[in-house]
C-alpha cells in the first residue's frame, strides 16, 4: 500500500542518488528542469480493472470492486475503471500540474495496427416477451451489446454457453446471462438478427432479436423485435411461441471490446473473468508487439492496408533524426513536450485546452469507409492510446538506449543546461515483461553506463507476480519498483518521482 505523499516522496528522494561529476557541482539548487521520459506500457492487460477492496471502493478510492486485481470491466480499455484509463488520467493529471520537466514519452510497438470495428452499449427502455413462471427477456434497465457480430461459439464447453440448446444460459447464474447480453446483436449495419437460447429452469428457450429496419447503431435509440420461442425437444426442432415484443434501447456509450478467454476454456472468477475467445472478442488489432517501443522508423510497418492509427512522423527539427517527433516524442532542451503529451493521453485536446477525453471507441468512425474493413479516425489529429499487445519492457528499454546514445551526442553539446539536470525514464506499466527477455541488464547500463536513472511504476502490480520490476528498479538505479494500487497513489508516485528528480 502507498503511503502518504509526503512519505512516499521521502522515500523516493532517499533512493534518487544521482551520479555527478565535478562540472556538475555548480548546478543550483535545484536543478534546472530534469529530463523526464514516461515509457507507457499498450499491453492488452490494461483493458483489466487495478485491486480495489470492498472498503476502498466504499471509501471512494476506486470505482469498481477488484478485490483480487485484473479484473473484466464492461468498456474494457474505454472504460473509467481499467487500467488503461486511469493511467492516461493519473498521468494527465500530474503533467498538466506542473511544467517543471522537460518530457519524451513513448509506447510499445504495435505493427498493422487497426480497428475492426467499435461496438456500443444499449439498454433496454421496457420489458421483452413474458416468460412463464415470472420475469421477462430482456427485462426493463438490462444493458446489452450491439455491433459487429462475432461468433456465439468460439470453443467448448463454457464457450458454448447460451449458443445451442443443449447449453443455453441459465438466467439465474450471472456469469451466463451477461455471456449472452455481451454476445453482439444487429451487426454493424443492424440489419442482422441474432438468435441464442437461455433457459429458465426447466425451460429451455430460443430469443431471437431483429434489428427495426431503418435503425443506426450510434444513435441515441434503436428498436428491436424481440421473439421468444419455448424449446419442445432438446434439440429445439419443435418450438411454441411464447411472445414477441418490440423493444426500445437506449445508448449508453461506445466501446471497444477486449477479451481473452481461451478455446477451451472461459474463466467465470476474477481475475480475469472472460466470456468469449480473444480472436473473437477483441475490435482492435496489433502486430509485432514484442520487438520494443514504438520508434519513429517504422511508418511503413505502422499502416494496416495503406493507413495508420499510429503517429505521423514529423523529420523537419534540423537538430537531426533524435529530435524526430512521431511516435516517440523525444527530451528536447528547447521544449517541455508537456503539451503534446497531454494530447496522447487525451486526443481532444489537440490545438486547444478543454476537458480531456481519455476514451478510444469516441475518437474512431462508427463505419468502416466503402471497400474498407477497417475504421478511420473522426479526425487525423486525434489518435487515441490503445491497449492491445505485450509487454516488450527489455526491448522497449533497448529502443531508449539506441535512441538516447544519438540523442544525448546532440543534447550534451546544444543543451547549455546538460551538466545541471537528472535524467528519469519512468517505465509505467501493470506487470512483468511478457516477451521472454530480461530487462534487469538493459536497466543497469541505462544506470551505470548512460547516468539515465529508471523507475519501475508497476500500476496495480502484485509483487509475487511481477519481480522483474524491482529488478528494473533495483539495477537502474531507484532500488525498488513502486507498486500504486488506485488513481491517487498513482498521481502521488508520480508526482513524488518527478519531485525527487529536481533534486541535486
Amino acid at each position: 500500500m502507498i503511503r502518504d505523499a509526503l512519505s512516499l516522496f521521502t522515500a523516493i528522494l532517499a533512493l534518487a542518488a544521482f551520479p555527478r561529476d565535478a562540472a556538475a557541482q555548480a548546478c543550483p539548487n535545484p536543478l534546472f528542469a530534469p529530463y523526464v521520459f514516461v515509457l507507457m506500457d499498450t499491453s492488452g492487460s490494461l483493458n483489466y480493472s487495478p485491486p480495489c477492496s470492498s472498503t476502498q471502493l466504499a471509501n471512494g478510492d476506486c470505482p469498481f470492486l477488484c478485490p483480487t486485481g485484473d479484473c473484466f470491466v464492461p468498456l474494457q480499455g474505454d472504460d473509467p475503471a481499467s487500467k488503461l484509463r486511469q493511467m492516461k488520467d493519473g498521468l494527465y493529471s500530474v503533467i498538466s500540474a506542473r511544467s517543471d520537466a522537460q518530457l519524451g514519452f513513448a509506447t510499445f510497438n504495435q505493427d498493422q495496427f487497426y480497428a475492426r470495428a467499435k461496438h456500443w452499449l444499449y439498454q433496454a427502455q421496457g420489458n421483452g416477451p413474458s416468460l412463464p413462471g415470472g420475469g421477462s427477456y430482456p427485462a426493463t434497465g438490462a444493458q446489452e451489446v450491439f455491433g459487429y457480430l462475432w461468433s456465439c461459439d468460439t470453443g467448448s464447453n463454457d464457450n458454448e454457453i447460451g449458443c445451442l440448446p443443449t447449453k443455453p444460459a441459465d438466467l439465474p447464474d450471472a456469469w451466463e446471462l451477461t455471456r449472452v447480453q455481451r454476445l453482439p446483436k444487429g451487426g454493424t449495419l443492424f440489419n442482422q438478427n441474432v438468435t441464442f437460447y437461455i433457459r429458465q429452469s426447466p425451460t429451455t428457450y430460443r430469443v431471437t432479436y431483429t434489428p427495426a429496419v431503418g435503425g443506426t447503431l450510434g444513435t441515441s435509440t434503436v428498436t428491436t423485435t424481440v421473439r421468444v420461442d419455448k424449446c419442445n425437444t432438446s434439440s429445439c426442432t419443435s418450438t411454441t411461441l411464447i411472445g414477441q415484443q418490440s423493444v426500445s434501447w437506449s445508448l449508453a456509450t461506445d466501446f471497444l471490446p477486449w477479451d481473452n478467454a481461451l478455446p477451451t476454456n472461459t474463466n467465470r472468477t476474477d481475475p480475469m473473468i472472460t466470456f468469449f475467445d480473444q480472436p473473437a472478442a477483441t475490435d482492435a488489432s496489433a502486430g509485432n508487439t514484442c520487438s520494443g517501443w514504438d520508434p519513429n522508423t517504422d511508418t511503413t510497418s505502422d499502416r494496416f492496408n495503406g493507413y495508420t492509427l499510429r503517429w505521423p512522423t514529423d523529420a523537419t527539427d534540423p537538430r537531426g533524426a533524435a529530435l524526430t517527433k512521431g511516435d516517440v516524442i523525444p527530451w528536447d532542451w528547447q521544449q517541455d513536450h508537456n503539451a503534446h503529451v497531454q494530447m496522447r493521453l487525451a486526443p481532444n485536446l489537440s490545438g486547444f485546452p478543454g476537458t480531456p477525453d481519455f476514451r478510444i471507441a469516441t475518437y474512431l468512425r462508427d463505419l468502416p469507409q466503402v471497400g474498407e474493413n477497417f475504421l478511420r479516425l473522426k479526425d487525423e489529429t486525434k489518435r487515441p492510446l490503445i491497449a492491445v499487445g505485450s509487454t516488450p519492457q527489455a526491448n522497449s528499454l533497448q529502443g531508449f538506449r539506441n535512441w538516447y546514445s544519438s540523442w544525448k551526442s546532440i543534447a550534451m553539446v546544444q543543451d547549455p543546461d546538460w551538466l545541471c539536470r537528472k535524467r528519469v525514464v519512468i517505465v509505467l506499466t501493470d506487470g512483468d515483461e511478457t516477451c521472454g527477455v530480461s530487462p534487469c541488464s538493459i536497466a543497469d547500463s541505462l544506470w551505470q553506463l548512460d547516468g539515465v536513472q529508471v523507475y519501475a511504476v508497476g500500476y496495480g502490480s502484485d509483487p509475487m507476480t511481477s519481480p522483474q520490476l524491482d529488478c528494473i528498479a533495483s539495477n537502474g538505479g531507484s532500488t525498488s519498483a513502486l507498486r500504486p494500487g488506485t488513481k491517487q497513489e498513482l498521481i502521488d508516485t508520480l508526482n513524488a518521482v518527478i519531485d525527487a528528480a529536481q533534486v541535486p
